[in-house]
């Protein structure tokens, strides 16, 4: 039954959402304020939570061990360019099996966007038309060697991941740029504003049907996390207007 597990993920969404809501509010009026360091720490544990509730979900619907990470992308370079060539992203949080070992791995830098096509690709679809921006492929080990032939290499900053999943799904966190709250001062990228990416993959091939039914499900997860990154930019925002006034 994925009712109870669905629920409880959109009850830790709201409830996040307004400990942040509050916690920007009292910032407002506060003249000295955490570092971005401070700050993000903070937000890294909330969304590791949500990662942890996702995979939960996952497999009381699957009965599958998913691995689950959150990608967000430079705020810094996403407020001053709409060039996806100058975009940077790094891992927010990851949950799953395969967690531990895999973040060893992780880049403790932003990397670019177009190092992995996957990002890449959901970005210029997005320019193109956002309405079916996403990533999906249930078989890598196909897709990696059918696009060497194309002479159009499969990009990404995981070393060997052939040896760790063969199924990947990846949807953005994004709002459409209409509906974006004006204090984050973000560009905007057409018709939406991307805050980062939710990532599922799994170690070997999926069926069609399976893909399908949880790509339904990760786009609803998107859609929700994005209330949760437009406060965690409101409360960037106060903090680099701050640290501006005082020239840090």
């Amino acid at each position: 039954d994925c009712r109870y597990p669905y629920l409880r993920f959109v009850e830790r969404i709201v409830r996040n959402n307004h400990e942040l809501k509050k916690q920007n509010d009292e910032y407002s009026g506060r003249k000295a304020l955490p570092k971005h360091s401070v700050y993000y720490g903070q937000i890294r544990d909330k969304a590791q939570i949500l990662c942890e509730e996702i995979v939960s979900f996952l497999y009381a619907c699957f009965g599958k061990d998913f691995n689950v990470c959150i990608k967000m992308l430079d705020v810094s370079i996403a407020r001053s360019t709409n060039s996806i060539q100058d975009m940077k992203i790094i891992t927010l949080c990851r949950a799953g099996v395969d967690k531990i070992e895999r973040s060893r791995y992780d880049a403790t830098e932003n990397i670019l966007v177009s190092e992995n096509s996957d990002f890449e690709s959901i970005l210029e679809k997005d320019g193109e038309n956002g309405s079916n921006s996403v990533f999906a492929s249930n078989n890598l080990v196909l897709y990696f060697h059918l696009r060497k032939i194309l002479g159009k290499p499969y990009k990404t900053s995981s070393k060997d991941f052939l040896k760790k999943y063969h199924s990947t799904i990846v949807v953005p966190i994004r709002i459409a740029s209409n509906k974006l709250s004006d204090a984050t001062n973000l560009s905007q990228i057409n018709q939406y504003q991307v805050f980062g990416f939710l990532c599922i993959d799994y170690k070997r091939r999926l069926s069609k049907n399976l893909m399908r039914n949880v790509l339904e499900y990760q786009k609803g997860f998107g859609d929700l996390l994005y209330i949760f990154f437009n406060e965690v930019l409101v409360g960037d925002t106060l903090i680099s207007k701050k640290n501006k006034n005082k020239n840090i």
